[in-house]
């Protein structure tokens, strides 16, 4: 976010946001567990669609071979390839451009909800 030119307090308090977090599991009045969530952000979240938009505005930077259509935290790819071995190289080319982006923004791919 420093590299986006945010102030710094507003990075200051992203970032107290998402510190020092605890996920609790809790069956009626007993707490069965308890630890310390080292990323993400909880699904019921206001600033989470916003932190994603943030975490891959830069997407169109690194992905080059595709038009990238971003809503919420979903993202879709869409190719335009002359022939079907042409779209085969192409995806192959986006995909390790997208495995190598999502490594360096530590951004994981939920592959259940892929298509």
């Amino acid at each position: 976010m420093n590299q986006m030119y945010f102030p710094v307090w507003m990075v200051k308090w992203i970032k107290s946001y998402l510190e020092d977090r605890k996920q609790t599991l809790v069956v009626r009045t007993s707490t069965l567990l308890e630890r310390k969530i080292k990323c993400g952000v909880s699904q019921d979240s206001v600033l989470g669609p916003l932190l994603f938009l943030i975490c891959v505005s830069n997407m169109k930077e690194f992905i080059t071979n595709c038009m990238l259509i971003t809503y919420a935290d979903n993202t879709i790819m869409l190719f335009k390839p002359y022939t079907v071995d042409g779209l085969f190289a192409i995806m192959e080319i986006t995909l390790a451009e997208l495995s190598s982006y999502m490594r360096m923004n530590h951004i994981s791919l939920n592959i259940s909800k892929t298509n």
